[in-house]
């Protein structure tokens, strides 16, 4: 199975402090077999502080932060199995899940993946034309970073078809006792 992740940064925690929270969970998905490109911008000068080259486990593509390389990395959502796009990217995103919803196939699995749940749902209280509203039709499964029951149902009643907290865990292979 193909994945197309659209997020933040993946080759560097600077400003961003999803990055070892992508980088754990990829890892473990690519172990279990899946196929995994990172789609992140160039913005913030993440890439001037990278703590990890491209990994062998993810294809990471770097693009500039442009609307045609956006338009660009978004039609790829159309060779993908499960397309992610991320909250937070640091460029256009509203733009952008609105791309990758319209490029991705009709059966493939769509995913909104919010890392900051308080932010965006504070955000979509305050403006009922917030796009993400309409994109919620559109989405599979929204995934949170944390939040438990109360973002479980904030999603719901916003009219998400479905919303899963995915709680922090560590890398056993980075993280472990040492003698």
């Amino acid at each position: 199975m193909k994945i197309a992740f659209y997020g933040s940064s993946l080759l560097s925690s600077y400003w961003n402090g999803a990055a070892t929270y992508y980088r754990g969970l990829l890892k473990a998905l690519s172990q279990r077999g899946y196929d995994i490109v990172f789609y992140e911008p160039d913005v913030y000068d993440r890439q001037k502080h990278r703590d990890i080259e491209a990994p062998d486990w993810c294809s990471v593509v770097v693009y500039e932060p442009t609307p045609h390389a956006l338009m660009q990395v978004a039609s790829r959502a159309a060779q993908a199995d499960i397309v992610v796009k991320a909250s937070g990217v640091g460029f256009e995103d509203d733009a952008l899940l609105q791309a990758v919803l319209d490029n991705a196939r009709p059966d493939a699995l769509t995913v909104f993946w919010d890392v900051d749940a308080p932010a965006t749902l504070s955000e979509l209280r305050n403006d009922a034309d917030h796009p993400l509203h309409e994109a919620l039709k559109r989405i599979g499964i929204v995934l949170t970073y944390g939040g438990g029951d109360p973002v479980v149902w904030d999603y719901r009643a916003l009219g998400a078809a479905e919303c899963v907290p995915i709680y922090n865990a560590l890398d056993p292979e980075t993280h472990h006792p040492v003698a």
